[in-house]
């Protein structure tokens, strides 16, 4: 028994050698025995692989050149095939095939096959339809072999190539696209084009070109079309990954693309882990040159220059994205970089700003946005504004929309709502800078505060050393700084000099900033009646006659109750004051301050917001005519009245 199971063992594998053989001298030998039109057509039939198909000639023939090699050609006219699947159908003439083979075969290397020429296919008639398919679950399996497929790509087994097709047409979606492909391999060098674009790829290397100019596949809002320019794609082909890079613009914006396919490759692209992995892969960069020149060209109207004081620079704008891990292994974290470099003769902007923000890729929804602008070095040239007469009134820019805010529970989740925290910050000599005419030397600010939800959260904003007039009179700010602590009111502390060519009056608030506490002082030290004699008059009490001593000391009295303000003390000092009076009854604080030789200016106020104007002219020989005007901040109502006096001496 066990004889004959041995004998049969051998028989059958005798068999199959000598089979296996046999068809391998066939094919070789005969190859035309096999492989013809007939056969074709009955695996064809059999296999049932297309729907329909038919050709006008066919022909194969082989020839011996050696023992060991044999050419074989063949072709094909309008050979016209329908295949017809679940996901697409594809209606096609074939109007040339033709391949001629160089098939050697040597011991130890088997069988071989050489190109002689490439494999020439052309068609002008290839269409393809797409059908709508449901949605199917991602595959899963072991990755793709992408290296493996790269390498047998240029491999003997995938012969050169001319292939040229013409009038392609895809319909999906009841639109049709049209373009022609050209397709050619060598055994070092691949090319393939369509609709203007290029590849051109090498074992080690893959290059995808754009047209120089390709309309934006995006329809924006912009004052004329917008086109990419001169858009590249290069891939190196590498076994542990391809690192990819795109260059090019859009119009003259230049952008720079870095990102990274790791292999192997995920049999589901649409996975998050994969997702997550080319993500931190990934990062980019923008430039933007000549800002104001692009903005006036490309920028929709009105938009199309920028607010003021902005609008009188130019200068460039640069941004560079890239991603970060987080700890959560279904998130990333976009970091975006933003430099503006603006300037102008006279002024400069150059900001740094860093977003950062986390985005869950399982729920596509970002996380709370944190902002931090760095002021590098601003200078800013406020409007020109008169010495003589009140502040414009400034109106915001009609373009920028904005509405009221309204508190929201924080409990509440509104769908689509996103945190964002904003850090400005403007620290050192240059940080910021404002330049006024009603300043001598140039404001300096420095802050840096926390915005969030549009509350000032913490921070603080101060301004460096300043020296300068108003109303004629000379002021040294040493010192002024407001610490925001929410939900608590802002706090200032400041520290004023004035120096006077006797005395140097020093002004220290400290507080809450609505109503801070104040102290002054003196170098040489004074009482506090003879500091607001030498604000008011430049001399102290023992120097000024009966009406100006009563002056300061009124002053003293109004000020320390709250009745004016350190600002309207200051514009007194800096006028030819003529009066100061309070009266504690009504609690009304009136001031006379001379404008010239037949002109004076009397306002007055009290507690209860009412306000009065009053500006008296002398006419001549006694006659005096007063104009003056009184509202109430309950009111709006406005009351007006003209006085002619006349003072007759006896």
């Amino acid at each position: 028994m066990k004889k004959f199971i041995k004998w049969l063992l051998l028989g059958l594998t005798a068999f199959i050698v000598l089979t296996v053989t046999t068809l391998a001298l066939i094919l070789f030998f005969k190859p035309t025995i096999l492989i013809n039109p007939k056969v074709l057509d009955f695996v064809l039939t059999k296999t049932k692989v297309l729907k329909s198909w038919s050709w006008e000639d066919a022909h194969f023939s082989h020839e011996w050149k050696k023992w060991n090699e044999r050419v074989f050609k063949g072709h094909f006219k309008n050979f016209c095939f329908v295949f017809d699947q679940e996901a697409a159908t594809v209606d096609a003439c074939l109007e040339e095939i033709s391949w001629n083979f160089n098939f050697l075969y040597n011991f130890g290397e088997g069988l071989k096959s050489v190109a002689i020429d490439p494999i020439k296919v052309r068609s002008s008639k290839f269409n393809l339809k797409l059908k709508p398919t449901a949605k199917k679950q991602a595959p899963k399996g072991p990755p793709l072999a992408v290296w493996d497929y790269w390498k047998m790509l240029w491999s003997d087994l995938i012969p050169d190539t001319d292939v040229v097709f013409k009038k392609i047409k895809v319909t999906h979606n009841a639109k049709t696209y049209e373009f022609d492909l050209t397709l050619f391999k060598a055994p070092k060098h691949l090319r393939a084009e369509a609709l203007g674009f290029e590849l051109n790829s090498t074992f080690e290397k893959l290059e995808v070109t754009a047209p120089k100019k390709y309309p934006f596949p995006k329809d924006l809002p912009t004052a004329k079309p917008l086109f990419l320019r001169n858009m590249k794609l290069t891939a190196l082909m590498k076994k542990s990954g391809i690192p990819i890079k795109v260059t090019g613009g859009l119009e003259t914006i230049e952008l720079v693309l870095d990102s990274k396919i790791s292999l192997p490759l995920q049999s589901d692209l649409t996975s998050i882990a994969f997702q997550r992995r080319t993500l931190l892969d990934t990062s980019a960069r923008i430039r933007l040159p000549e800002v104001k020149k692009n903005l006036y060209e490309f920028g929709p109207r009105p938009y199309h220059n920028l607010p003021a004081p902005l609008s009188n620079m130019d200068g460039s704008i640069g941004l560079d994205i890239k991603t970060v891990k987080p700890m959560d292994s279904k998130s990333v974290v976009f970091e975006g970089y933003l430099s503006i470099n603006l300037e102008s003769p006279q002024q400069f902007f150059v900001v740094n700003l860093k977003a950062s923000a986390p985005f869950d890729l399982e729920t596509r929804t970002p996380g709370a946005i944190a902002v931090e602008v760095d002021f590098k070095k601003v200078a800013l040239m406020l409007p020109r504004l008169s010495r003589k007469s009140l502040p414009p009134q400034f109106f915001p820019d009609k373009r920028i929309q904005s509405v009221p805010y309204r508190p929201v529970d924080p409990k509440v989740k509104l769908p689509g709502k996103f945190e964002l925290t904003i850090n400005p910050q403007a620290l050192g000599d240059r940080a910021l800078h404002l330049r006024t005419n009603l300043l001598d030397e140039v404001l300096r600010l420095n802050f840096d505060l926390v915005v969030s939800d549009g509350t000032v959260q913490k921070g603080f904003v101060e301004t460096l050393p300043l020296k300068t007039k108003v109303f004629k009179r000379p002021i040294r700010l040493q010192k002024l700084r407001i610490n925001f602590n929410h939900p608590l009111e802002p706090v200032i502390i400041s520290t004023i000099q004035i120096p006077l060519p006797e005395y140097k009056i020093t002004i220290e608030l400290e507080g809450p900033l609505s109503k801070p506490r104040h102290a002054f002082s003196s170098d040489p030290p004074l009482p506090k009646n003879d500091i607001f004699a030498v604000l008011l008059f430049g001399r102290p009490l023992a120097d000024l006659d009966p009406d100006d001593k009563t002056a300061a000391s009124k002053t003293n009295q109004i000020l320390s109750q709250g009745i004016l303000s350190l600002s309207v003390l200051y514009f007194l000092a800096g006028s030819s004051v003529e009066y100061v009076g309070y009266d504690p009854n009504s609690q009304n604080a009136t001031a006379q301050i001379g404008l010239g030789h037949k002109n004076s200016l009397r306002v007055g106020g009290n507690q209860s917001g009412v306000n009065s104007t009053a500006v008296r002219r002398s006419l001549g020989k006694g006659w005096y005519i007063d104009t003056s005007v009184q509202n109430s901040t309950d009111s709006d109502v406005k009351n007006y009245g003209v006085l002619l006096e006349r003072i007759i001496a006896y």
